[in-house]
């Protein structure tokens, strides 16, 4: 496989990840904004306790806490997809930040969804944007990992 070849495709993942990280982003805030419009329906004299009212807010934080992740996210993504086609085998910088940022976020979501995290606490949906990013990261891994070790051949001579 050529090099050109392997910057491209790790282009394309990278951008397909960011692409995909705006599209979390975008439903939860959508999200974040009809349970704050469901709250403001609630008639003051409904609501229940104090307590089930600081879960509510808590919840409002954690929406716009994981809104700005995964708009950093997929910013950060789209700026290392660049690089990588910026420039295009020279160093190998670009790659390791890829391969290093997506184990991390890889490592992020698994301890959100074993471990309650400050803030959004512990996760329990797993949907398709989930899965497809897990997929597209385990790939920038993959073609990172390999861009790094990737060897030109010397060309032959003839005499």
């Amino acid at each position: 496989m050529q090099k050109s070849t392997i910057v491209y495709a790790l282009a394309a993942l990278m951008l397909l990840t960011a692409v995909i990280y705006f599209v979390a982003a975008a439903e939860e805030s959508t999200e974040g904004s009809e349970d704050e419009q469901a709250e403001r329906n609630i008639d003051n004299d409904e609501r229940v306790n104090a307590e089930e009212d600081e879960e509510n807010e808590g919840d409002g934080v954690a929406t716009q806490v994981q809104t700005a992740f995964f708009t950093v996210t997929g910013l950060a993504y789209a700026a290392v997809g660049g690089w990588i086609l910026k420039d295009r085998g020279k160093t190998k910088a670009p790659y390791v930040i890829a391969m290093a940022g997506s184990l991390a976020i890889i490592g992020l979501y698994v301890a959100s969804r074993t471990v309650a995290l400050p803030v959004v606490g512990l996760q329990d949906d797993v949907g398709t944007i989930d899965i497809l990013s897990k997929i597209l990261q385990g790939g920038v891994i993959a073609l990172a990992a390999y861009s790094i070790n990737f060897k030109v051949p010397a060309k032959m001579t003839t005499r």
